[in-house]
This record gives structure tokens, sequence and C-alpha cells, in this order.
């Protein structure tokens, strides 16, 4: 299989290295997508669209790294009067963008208590260095094919994301309507423990509120009961409880 993918490369003239780039690119998503996946279900920070668009922007970092110098040496090569007064390795400045890219991903990335936001937008970040990378070695068709790619993850994910988390556990409250129960939820169950990930309204009235948090798959049931627990005295909550999302209307 390497060596059929490497061959496209050699055989199908200007091409090749578009469906190269096409191939490994998508195998590289759909591997890190596994990983994100997993990391998802158990509420890490880090989830799918981090995993995804880092492999993404890797796999094209390292094609340009590797076929880049193949287009230098050949230009010195064909070009006799170059030949004895360059000499260098086009791949050392893939790897300075990767190192200073770093500091423009840290800098989008959010620690708000308890989470990390931000992440994704640090990892579009690498993909655009790595995008801007190919279009000036040259790789302009290549480039479209990973922008092209990552834009239809994006969108995809952004649909695909949430619908998981609406199947995961959930707490359902009905509260009054000035109460800003979210955010003092979140922190509660944050701070035992508890990976929050999605807020859903279902009713907004004037007088009640009535909202559905979800948490990661792998939560444990009796510490949301605590949650809820903790929540049952309060005067502005009127009902709460864990409710089985799986089983819970749309």
């Amino acid at each position: 299989m390497d060596n059929w993918i490497l061959d496209l490369i050699y055989h199908h003239s200007w091409y090749g290295m578009a469906l190269y780039v096409l191939i490994t690119i998508v195998l590289a998503a759909m591997l890190s997508f596994s990983i994100g996946l997993e990391r998802h279900l158990k509420g890490e920070p880090a989830g799918i669209s981090t995993h995804v668009l880092l492999a993404i922007g890797c796999s094209l970092l390292m094609t340009i790294s590797i076929w880049a110098i193949g287009i230098a040496n050949r230009d010195v090569i064909d070009n006799s009067v170059l030949k004895d007064e360059l000499n260098y390795d086009t791949s050392r400045i893939a790897s300075a963008v990767v190192a200073g890219i770093g500091f423009l991903g840290g800098g989008v990335i959010i620690k708000d208590k308890f989470s990390v936001k931000g992440l994704s937008t640090a990892s579009t970040l690498w993909i655009s260095a790595a995008i801007g990378l190919a279009c000036g070695v040259g790789f302009v068709l290549e480039a479209i094919v990973a922008t092209t790619i990552t834009l239809v993850l994006l969108i995809t994910l952004k649909h695909f994301v949430p619908k998981i988390n609406k199947k995961s556990p959930c707490i359902e409250i009905v509260c009054k309507s000035n109460y800003s129960f979210s955010s003092e939820i979140k922190a509660f169950a944050e701070y035992n423990g508890l990976a929050y990930k999605e807020l859903e309204i279902i009713e907004c009235g004037d007088n009640e509120t009535k909202a559905r948090m979800y948490f990661a798959f792998k939560t444990n049931y009796k510490l949301l009961q605590y949650v809820c627990n903790q929540f049952k005295e309060k005067e502005e909550v009127i009902s709460i409880n864990i409710l089985d999302a799986k089983k819970s209307k749309k």
C-alpha cells in the first residue's frame, strides 16, 4: 500500500502529487478521528476537531518537507551555472515555521478555570501555516486540496459533535428565569471531576427556564447525582434530575 501511494507521484504527471496529498490527508484525518473520538467521549478538552486538524496539518507539512527538497535539487542539477553555487535544504524553512506557529497557537488557547478553549482555532492556524508553505513551494493544487478537506471537516464536525453530546448523560433543570444556573452548575460539576460538554435550552418563559446540561459519555453517575442533590435545595431551582438522553425526545 505504501509503495502504491508513493508511485502516484511518479506515474501520474502533473496531478500525481495532488492525488498523493489527497490520499495521505484523508487517511491522516480518518486515523486521527478515531483517537479524537475516544478523547471526546472521555470529556477531554482536545477532542475530535483538534486531533483531525493537527493530523491534516502535519501530513501536509511532511509532504512539503520531503518533496520540496527534490524540486530544489532538480532545479539545481538542471542549471549547470547554479550547480556549484547553491546547496540548501528547503525543509529547514518548514521546521522553523512549525516552531514559530506554536507561539501563535499558544496565544489563542485560553484556560477558563476547569475548561480549555481555543484548541481548534490553534489547530486551524497550524493548517494555515502548512497551506501557506505549500503555496510558497509551488504546491498550489495540493494546497487547494488540503483547504477543501479542512473546510469540509470543520463544517461536518460542527454538526456531528453536538449530536454526540446530546446522546450523553445530562441533567435536566427547571428553574426561575432570573437564575444564572449554567455557570454555577458547570463550575460545581467540573470542580467535582465531571466534564461538561453542552447546554441546550428547552423552554425559556417569563417565569421559568427549562434546560439540559450534557456531560461526557464516561460520566460517573454518582457524582452527577451528587451535583443534582446539591442544587435541589436552592429556592431558584424548581426541579433538577438526571435524564437518560438516549431515551429523551429530541
